[in-house]
């Protein structure tokens, strides 16, 4: 059993709920918007999971939906993982969306330079330089890249139903 990355003196403690880690690191829209976030994905029954101190994951059915990071600098931010992109977009404005936020491998981690899993049949084009760990990625996202992020989520949580 692997050891847990939560400090002994925290693992007694009773665990926060996400909310109130977000009340605690964020402040103004950013927090109105991480919050709006979670109330969207506990009516959609995808619950974060906390695998850290402020840090949660997102399940359908046992499958990766995606990642909540709550920092202590104020920020927040969503990954999701490469199996997400596997499903054809019915959807051009959320295709565009996706395509967007691709993120570009990290020379540091030791995954991205790895063999880049080829997106043409789902994405309609191969994005240059795709991090093989978390391609997309969404850093405090505004009000308008929030509703995009839920779409994604809605697709992704139809896709892992269709399986």
């Amino acid at each position: 059993m692997p050891k847990s990355v939560i400090p002994p003196s925290e693992q007694s403690k009773p665990k926060p709920a996400i909310e109130d880690v977000i009340r605690e690191r964020i402040a103004g829209d950013a927090q109105a918007n991480a919050l709006n976030f979670i109330a969207f994905l506990r009516k959609n029954k995808l619950s974060p999971g906390r695998m850290d101190i402020g840090s949660y994951s997102v399940k359908s059915k046992g499958k990766s939906v995606c990642n909540v990071y709550i920092q202590t600098d104020g920020r927040w931010m969503m990954r999701f993982r490469p199996s997400t992109l596997e499903n054809k977009f019915q959807d051009n404005n959320l295709l565009k969306f996706v395509l967007g936020a691709i993120h570009h491998p990290d020379p540091r981690c030791p995954s991205c330079p790895g063999i880049v899993k080829n997106y043409t049949d789902v994405l309609g084009v191969q994005p240059d330089n795709v991090c093989n760990c978390w391609p997309v990625k969404i850093y405090n996202p505004d009000g308008k890249t929030l509703e995009h992020c839920k779409q994604f989520v809605l697709h992704i949580k139809s896709a892992i139903a269709e399986m």
